[in-house]
């Protein structure tokens, strides 16, 4: 697996290489630290560097500026357990959000790693807004960190039976999690006041029983999910617990993980009610922004191929 690890001096790029430590990363792992030095472009391909006289002068500010970001990528590549793993080092100049998805399509990595906000973000910002581009526009898995376990004890997996969902238990398997973490495997399944809210034309008297029997297979549905999910984990030994839910799904996993506190939340980036023009899921987009724990989101392998 390719790895794309970006930091940038911030307490959440820490929190990112101490994640790394923590995933079981199979051997043979090729990591690519990355720091973007930031570098707008402005009508005309005019640059800062360029109006200042940086990119030529001898010594200048340009420079200065790369030999403290090859420092920074040496601290941070420092901290990584290194155990069958090939690190290198880059840093790139631009816009940070374009230089992390193209540097990303470059090495078609299977997954980028990076803090939930960086040193331009507003505390205001729930999710950074670089890492909100990241998130929905790499054409690969993007883990968000928003800090720094010591271990995964407890890891949340959403499913709902679409191939997203599979995909995402075929990337966490083939990380594979470390394996003292349970996998908690949980759906959410939608209440019935939210489907007369979005189908009007129901008669809840005279559809009652539709509505019932609706909700029986619904049930019946998502408990085979999910116990074809919790057997693929325990087949490799991993603990797994489940939870079905009722309500709106982002709204009941950002609860269920506020009860629980897991390390890591794991989602695919669609689910069955996206359409397939978005190029995220909604509940998706709503977890990662408001969750206050990491947040795995596994891409479709032909979409990190594309």
């Amino acid at each position: 697996m390719k790895i794309l690890l970006v930091v940038d001096g911030s307490p959440y790029s820490l929190m990112s290489v101490r994640m790394m430590n923590v995933l079981q990363l199979p051997s043979h792992t090729d990591v690519v630290v990355m720091t973007v030095v930031p570098e707008y472009t402005f009508i005309g391909g005019i640059t800062l560097s360029m109006l200042r006289g940086e990119a030529v002068t001898p010594g200048g500010a340009r420079k200065v500026q790369e030999k403290k970001a090859r420092a920074l990528l040496k601290e941070y590549a420092d901290k990584l357990s290194s155990d069958g793993i090939n690190i290198e080092t880059a840093v790139v100049w631009g816009e940070p959000d374009e230089q992390i998805i193209k540097k990303a399509a470059e090495m078609q990595t299977g997954l980028v790693v990076m803090g939930a906000k960086g040193v331009s973000d507003s505390r205001r910002e729930v999710l950074g807004s670089v890492a909100q581009r990241v998130m929905r526009y790499a054409g690969c898995s993007v883990l968000l960190v928003r800090e720094a376990p010591t271990a995964i004890r407890q890891a949340f997996f959403a499913v709902d039976g679409s191939t997203y969902s599979d995909e995402a238990a075929r990337f966490i398997l083939d990380l594979p999690m470390p394996e003292q973490s349970q996998i908690m495997v949980l759906t959410a399944l939608q209440s019935h006041s939210d489907t007369l809210a979005n189908m009007p034309a129901l008669d809840l008297k005279a559809d009652r029983g539709v509505l019932e029997e609706l909700r029986k297979a619904e049930e019946k549905t998502a408990r085979s999910i999910i116990r074809k999910t919790m057997k693929q984990f325990e087949e490799r030994g991993y603990e797994t617990s489940s939870w079905l839910l009722r309500g709106e799904p982002a709204d009941e996993i950002l609860t269920a993980a506020g009860e629980l506190h897991p390390e890591l939340i794991v989602l695919g980036a669609k689910g069955l009610s996206d359409v397939g023009s978005f190029l995220m899921g909604s509940v998706v987009q709503d977890v990662a922004r408001f969750s206050r724990y990491s947040v795995l989101i596994v891409r479709m392998a032909k979409q990190v191929a594309g």
